[in-house]
């Protein structure tokens, strides 16, 4: 069967352009140092002063192809081991410089940035992502297939920057270890890209115009004349060590335990790496921010641990982002209540071979209560077809969550071609299918298999997106996640932006959502209709949107809503309003507002969210979030409310002490967690961990429930 569905999707491949025809023919010449620069920020080093000035940057927006309102000058060196790039990013006026985020492992898309794209490969569809604010703080993904960011992806590399009188100045070391990369090559993908927050400004030095996705390697210029590039052993030896207290107030159980741990990770080929880890212990990983679920279906939580987000991009398929994907890291190292289990012995191997994407993982996961070990497997192949799309399998075996033998394979088909114009199409299809011992008897002989298509122009002006997937009854992926199976599901989106050249407002969009879900065994039906009436975003980056959803439910079986309402079976229809409001985040008093009123299944429902931020300097942040849903139903009402405060007080960019308090009313529990970070540099981690859940009784009174206090330090040894 798999045979023939590959036949089918290479026959149904669109033709594509040529290799490499987005090339927009720009190149700058690699110069050797003989002398390194000092990595200080302030380019006064004299081997910048051999090397050849990069300034012609145009404007992607908001004036497609225009001049930029201010330079950026950027200069590349190299020598055996490092690739050095210095940036001066000018102002001409320099109190418009966003410079907020300070904390070490932030994202810094909210500041002002100059980003960096490489392609060692030169293959035009994957490469390396690095990002950089004026404070330093570092960020970095890989590139898959020109059209998404593997943010879980950190690298071991070096910046420093100043603040001047004219702007700022960044000095970038990047280790040629850090990158896969064919030693022999001579000519790698490179491009540079800036974005200004408050004049909206976003100028590359290598685009074709308004694309998609600007990262995309298809666009890069040429770096050329490297040679003499040293990769080294291609070793890292990662050892850690931590230190756990925890007490269980319900139990009583009290403990200190020292758990250390071993990776060690070698680059097998250039494009090929081998990762051995040994008692992986996760108790240190940042909490998940609470949700308040409004469903009967459970809620998918994204993962947070550094050894599964590490190269997590392989593993993907088919950009399935929630229900039917085929492997799902957090259902490894997770009891189903959630508590963390350590991974006794692991194995991963991820790369690229002459077309091929392989990915292989291999982890024992330890026992708790009637559960022994388990062994887990996922493997993952795709090859390049076609100019920039690809056909893959996934399999995966093993059960973290019970004794059985369980089974997933899965095939996809991903492409992606210029069509003219500017517009990209892109697209998906994929075949699953499951073959596990039957728990739930109710599922025996139940189809087991899922299928499903995606297409999608990413334009600027049009964007549209459609989908249908087919999910069996019995479809079950015992490494994926699926919350809702033995359904069709569709999807379809449209949106229309305008550009006004003048005026308070940047964008003018109208977008139109249809969703509809319906059951295969029996007369379930989820449909929903959103309408943006109006979404708009101004020139200084405020966001306004308001919305109409026309939603139906129609169900066999009734439910309890957080559980203590009843909903009884039935058919409902039902109208709802709202307005969402979001200021800017680079201003230091920000904040987001959402309301939402009208009707819900057969009662009404009010919305109300609120989320001040402050930020009265770069070292301090503090945000505040409130959610009430007031829901009034014949069975009962009830106000689920949500309440966050969490901050940072970043005292440079390599220390920071991050609190979060969390509380909601339906589950009745208070969470405290306070992380202090400090990452001397890349590859070097302290961390201190502190959680305490209190759970509130009938009197109002919290009792606190559970306690643990973590001290973790990693250090990267690198051959």
């Amino acid at each position: 069967m798999y045979r023939n569905i590959v036949l089918i999707l290479l026959a149904l491949g669109v033709p594509a352009t040529a290799p490499g025809s987005e090339y927009t023919g720009k190149d700058v010449v690699a110069t050797a140092t003989p002398v390194p620069p000092v990595i200080d920020g302030r380019l006064d080093d004299a081997a910048w002063a051999d090397a050849p000035v990069i300034d012609d940057f145009h404007l992607v927006e908001p004036v497609e192809f225009g001049v930029p309102s201010d330079p950026t000058l950027v200069r590349v060196l190299y020598d055996a081991d490092h690739l050095y790039i210095a940036a001066r990013l000018k102002y001409s006026d320099p109190s418009q410089l966003v410079a907020d985020i300070l904390g070490p492992r932030q994202r810094v898309w909210s500041d002002d940035r100059f980003m960096l794209v490489l392609d060692p490969f030169l293959d035009r569809r994957n490469g390396y992502y690095f990002e950089i604010n004026a404070n330093a703080v570092l960020a970095d993904a890989l590139i898959e297939n020109n059209s998404q960011l593997l943010n879980e992806w950190d690298g071991i590399w070096h910046a420093e920057t100043q603040i001047d009188e004219g702007g700022w100045t960044a000095e970038i070391r990047i280790p040629v270890s850090t990158l896969s990369f064919n030693p022999g090559q001579s000519t790698w993908g490179i491009n540079f890209l800036r974005n200004m927050r408050v004049s909206r400004e976003f100028s590359a030095w290598s685009s074709t115009g308004k694309q998609d996705f600007q990262a995309a390697p298809s666009l890069a210029g040429t770096l050329s004349g490297l040679s003499g590039l040293q990769q080294g052993l291609g070793l890292d030896v990662i050892p850690t060590a931590t230190l756990v207290e925890s007490r269980d107030y319900e139990t009583g159980e009290h403990g200190i335990r020292f758990e250390p741990s071993l990776d060690v990770t070698y680059r097998i080929t250039p494009s090929l790496t081998a990762k051995l880890t040994l008692n992986t212990d996760f108790s240190a990983t940042e909490v998940d921010d609470r949700q308040i679920n409004l469903t009967r279906f459970s809620l998918f939580f994204p993962e947070k641990r550094e050894f599964f987000l590490q190269d997590a991009g392989i593993f993907e398929f088919a950009r399935l982002r929630g229900n039917g994907r085929p492997f799902f890291s957090r259902t490894i190292g997770l009891t189903e209540d959630g508590k963390a289990l350590n991974l006794e012995k692991g194995a991963k191997m991820t790369g690229r071979v002459k077309g091929w994407n392989l990915g292989l993982l291999a982890v024992q996961q330890e026992g708790y209560e009637q559960l022994g070990r388990q062994d887990l497997i996922v493997g993952r192949a795709s090859v390049n077809v076609l100019s920039e799309s690809s056909i893959g399998a996934l399999v995966t075996h093993g059960d973290p969550q019970n004794e059985r033998e369980a089974l997933t394979m899965g095939l996809d088909f991903r492409y992606r071609t210029q069509l003219g114009n500017g517009y990209v199409l892109q697209g998906e299809a994929w075949v699953q299918e499951t073959d596990n011992e039957i728990i739930d008897p109710a599922l025996e002989g139940a189809d087991a298999s899922a299928w499903g298509l995606h297409a999608r122009i990413p334009d600027d002006r049009h964007f549209m997106d459609a989908r249908f997937y087919r999910f069996g009854a019995g479809f079950d992926p015992a490494m994926g996640f699926v919350n809702r199976p033995g359904i069709t599901e569709q999807f379809y989106l449209y949106r229309f932006r305008e550009r006004p050249e003048r005026g308070y407002f940047a964008t003018h969009d109208t977008q139109i959502e249809y969703y509809r879900a319906e059951s295969l065994v029996n007369d379930e039906l989820t449909e929903k209709f959103e309408w943006a009436i109006w979404e708009m975003e101004s020139r200084n980056s405020d966001e306004f949107k308001l919305y109409v959803e026309r939603e139906r439910e129609r169900l066999e079986e009734g439910f309890d809503l957080f559980g203590r309402i009843p909903v009884a079976p039935g058919d409902y229809a039902y109208t709802r309003y709202g307005l969402r409001f979001e200021t800017a985040r680079y201003r230091q008093f920000a904040a987001d507002l959402r309301v939402e009123l009208g009707d819900f299944l057969d009662g009404t429902r009010k919305v109300l969210a609120f989320g001040p931020r402050w930020t009265p300097s770069r070292h301090f942040n503090m945000r505040l979030e409130f959610s009430s849903n007031d829901v009034r139903l014949p069975g009962g009402s009830f106000t689920a409310r949500l309440f966050a405060v969490s901050g940072e007080w970043a005292i440079n960019n390599r220390l920071s002490v991050v609190p979060n308090v969390q509380f909601d009313n339906v589950s009745e529990e208070l969470g405290v967690n306070l992380r202090v970070r400090w990452q001397p540099q890349r590859g070097q981690d302290l961390l201190f961990v502190w959680n305490r859940n209190f759970l509130r009784e009938l009197d109002d009174r919290f009792q606190p429930s559970f306690q643990e206090s973590v001290i973790k330090g990693v250090y990267t040894f690198r051959f």
